[in-house]
């Protein structure tokens, strides 16, 4: 389900980067350009990508020193309560709302005599509404 990349996958993205010298985010829409992850300064501090025909969602962001990428498959969903909500955007003119997948882990609680709780496990970028 999550799995950290060096390479972002070919798709067809959309979502939102945002560059260290904005003060405001860009909006991706069916093509991000990959040489933004090249770049020195300015870079992206953060970016979500998600390619709805693969079902895969694209979390960058910079740690100071490089980029890391986590991809999430949201074909391998199984196991997993998820709960779809919908986030006004800021700073991003223009766009609807973002939604998110959040996606909560069923593990043994030591506090609970070791019964079973629902614990966050990742919030996933899925898109704008419509």
């Amino acid at each position: 389900m999550k799995k950290i990349i060096d390479d972002l996958p070919t798709g067809t993205y959309t979502g939102y980067y945002w560059l260290s010298n904005a003060e405001s985010p860009h909006q991706v829409n069916k093509k991000f350009d990959e040489n933004l992850l090249k770049m020195g300064i300015p870079f992206i501090v953060e970016a979500a990508l998600y390619d709805e025909i693969t079902k895969t969602s694209i979390l960058i962001k910079h740690d100071g020193a490089q980029h890391e990428m986590v991809q999430y498959n949201l074909n391998e969903m199984e196991g997993y309560e998820c709960l779809v909500i919908e986030i006004e955007t800021h700073r991003l003119d223009g766009a609807p709302a973002a939604r998110f997948m959040q996606i909560w882990k069923e593990e043994p609680d030591a506090l609970c005599e070791n019964m079973k709780t629902l614990k966050p496990y990742a919030q996933i970028f899925t898109g704008f509404t419509n």
